[in-house]
């Protein structure tokens, strides 16, 4: 019907001209109905307000003086239980007193321990610690019997200058909860003021509590309502909300909030000339703003969003399906607009991460291959067994940490008959390690058989890692053990390894030999340390490996630990001492990986009549089965 009355009023107009006419008489048509109706129906929505607000407001406070109340109740009672209310001597509660006091300054004005009788054991100011013939009976007090019988007791009186503060009184209690005394405190109520402070003045002029009989007992009221009898007299009843007059007769909107669990409140009041100016007026902005908007903004916005949405929802999607996997998935290009750039740069990118993803694979691939040669020449560099003349027997276990490592060790049968093994651990893991291994081996293959000591050998290998390993800030550590067959001795030398322990069926000892790891500084003497080894003794020689290995919560397996596994199996031979502290090892570690290379190595001397070829375990390929 309205669309033919603009027809007939306007024949010339254009459709896009009939179709505004149109659309402005929908809009007025309603918002005229509208608002007649919120003109009418202000008055009462404004009171409504201002109260709805005036009480959220008293209740916040409420909650908030109520949480002052409650932490303040809770640290005496926390006193109350872990004071020492049963000794006999005074001076431990007072010197608790004392400490609560001054951990809660300023807060707390004074504290007092009572016994049942209402005697006082200690009473403690901000500045005073009072004598015991200062000390009273304060079983009169209107806080003691509540807090004698297991209740808390709050009050607000006046100091003696006339400054209003908080009374607590609560009961102290033992380990089996039996009360045992009562603990007094006075405390300053700026906090609570503070809180009544933080009103904001476009909700009420004032905050003040009163109690039941509706007393004033904190806040900045105003005197006309101090004094006034319709506060009594609501006090008395239990409605939130009311209508007051003061003595000048000037009407005040107030709303009260119970500060649970005590029987006081929180009163907010504010004049009604001023408390429903705001309300009123800003019911008119938002009713005319919200009638001015809806009826376009609706429209416009379902029919924008449908269309924003559509190319939107299908970005969506297609990123799902990226997230899942399906690398390279495209999307149509319905658009010129942005959201047509977007969809474009998105196709871009899902083909450049498919192409990625490829070239990803096709590298690890390669570094797969790569690493896996890498072990198997790792491997092969470390020595495959004893030769048939050795002088000792010994047995070795060595694995790393990844697919490559650090540690290795060597042997050495000298012109004299000596019988030398190296045991070493690069600093670090992965690759770096694993070259710098394959450098140190090479050195000491070239220097081991020519070197007459231990302490030489390592003091030749140094002059040669230094320049090369300095840059790097890269160590080697070594142990160097030379086994004199004719005359049952080891010398050792020690660069940076932990020292080797000697074991046997009455001894578990470490060989005291220490130096600082090759390649770190120069130039550096290391020391040698030679004793004898019976035929019933054996050399456990281990890299740090072993002693840091943690389990699942992070826990070292540590010295302690090791040398008990060795020390169980001292009277073992080689090879079941290495297995069994290997599975002294894993059952401590469990599933949890290796964090660093280990090695593990213990040798002793064949017996004067035979030599039995006792293998050398290989590097970590025939070491799995201990795993």
């Amino acid at each position: 019907m309205l669309a033919r009355i603009v027809l007939l009023l306007q024949p010339q107009r254009s459709l896009r001209a009939r179709l505004q006419l149109s659309h402005l008489l929908t809009s007025l048509l309603p918002l005229l109905i509208l608002g007649t109706a919120l003109l009418t129906t202000s008055m009462r929505a404004e009171r409504r307000i201002v109260e709805h607000t005036q009480r959220s407001v008293a209740e916040s406070l409420a909650r908030d003086i109520a949480d002052l109340l409650a932490r303040a109740e809770y640290e005496l009672l926390a006193f109350g239980r872990q004071a020492p209310f049963g000794s006999e001597q005074r001076l431990p509660l007072e010197n608790a007193a004392k400490e609560f006091v001054l951990r809660h300054y300023p807060d707390v004005i004074e504290l007092a321990a009572l016994d049942l009788a209402g005697n006082e054991r200690a009473r403690v100011s901000q500045d005073t610690v009072f004598f015991a013939s200062e000390l009273t009976n304060r079983a009169a007090l209107p806080g003691f019997r509540p807090a004698a019988q297991g209740l808390i007791h709050r009050s607000i009186v006046s100091d003696s200058d006339g400054s209003p503060r908080l009374q607590i009184s609560v009961p102290a209690r033992n380990s089996i909860g039996q009360v045992v005394g009562v603990v007094m405190a006075s405390l300053r109520t700026d906090q609570i003021v503070r809180a009544l402070a933080t009103l904001p003045p476009s909700t009420g002029r004032s905050a003040f509590i009163i109690d039941r009989h509706g007393r004033v007992l904190l806040g900045n009221v105003p005197e006309e309502l101090r004094i006034a009898d319709s506060l009594r007299a609501w006090a008395a009843d239990e409605t939130p909300i009311s209508m007051l007059r003061g003595r000048d007769g000037q009407p005040v909107v107030a709303a009260r909030a119970t500060i649970a669990p005590s029987e006081w409140a929180v009163v907010i009041e504010q004049p009604t000339a001023i408390a429903y100016v705001g309300s009123r007026r800003s019911a008119w902005l938002i009713g005319l703003a919200l009638l001015l908007t809806t009826a376009g903004v609706v429209v416009w916005s379902l029919a924008l969003a449908r269309e924003l949405t559509r190319p939107i929802v299908q970005l969506r999607d297609a990123a799902r399906a990226l997230r899942s996997g399906h690398l390279g998935d495209t999307i149509s290009i319905e658009r010129d607009d942005e959201l047509g750039e977007l969809a474009a740069e998105f196709n871009r990118m899902s083909r450049q991460l498919a192409e990625s993803q490829r070239a990803i694979e096709h590298r690890n691939a390669r570094l797969s291959e790569g690493l896996a040669l890498a072990h198997m020449v790792q491997r092969e560099l470390l020595p495959h067994g004893l030769p048939p003349d050795a002088p000792i027997v010994a047995s070795v276990v060595c694995e790393a940490a990844t697919e490559i490592g650090g540690d290795f060790y060597s042997y050495v049968m000298l012109p004299d008959g000596r019988f030398r093994l190296i045991i070493g651990d690069v600093a670090g893991q992965g690759v770096a390690a694993a070259l710098v291994m394959a450098l140190t081996t090479s050195l000491v293959d070239l220097a081991a058989r020519e070197a007459d000591t231990p302490g030489t050998l390592l003091a030749r290998l140094n002059a040669e890692l230094m320049p090369r390993l300095s840059v790097a800030r890269l160590g080697v550590a070594l142990l160097v053990v030379d086994f004199d067959p004719h005359r049952r001795l080891i010398h050792a030398a020690n660069a940076g390894m932990i020292a080797p322990l000697m074991v046997g069926p009455q001894q578990c000892a470490y060989l005291p030999c220490y130096g600082p790891p090759l390649g770190v500084t120069e130039p550096v003497v290391f020391g040698e340390t030679g004793t004898t080894l019976p035929d019933d003794h054996l050399l456990v020689c281990i890299s740090d490996g072993v002693v840091e290995a943690r389990d699942a919560t992070g826990t070292m397996w540590g010295f302690q630990r090791f040398e008990e596994a060795v020390c169980r199996s001292a009277s073992a031979g080689p090879e079941p001492l290495v297995e069994q502290v290997l599975a002294a090892l894993r059952h401590f570690t469990g599933a949890h990986a290796p964090a660093d290379d280990l090695t593990i190595m213990a040798a002793g001397f064949a017996p004067r009549k035979e030599h039995p070829h006792a293998p050398l375990l290989v590097p970590p390929a025939a070491a799995h089965h201990h795993k």
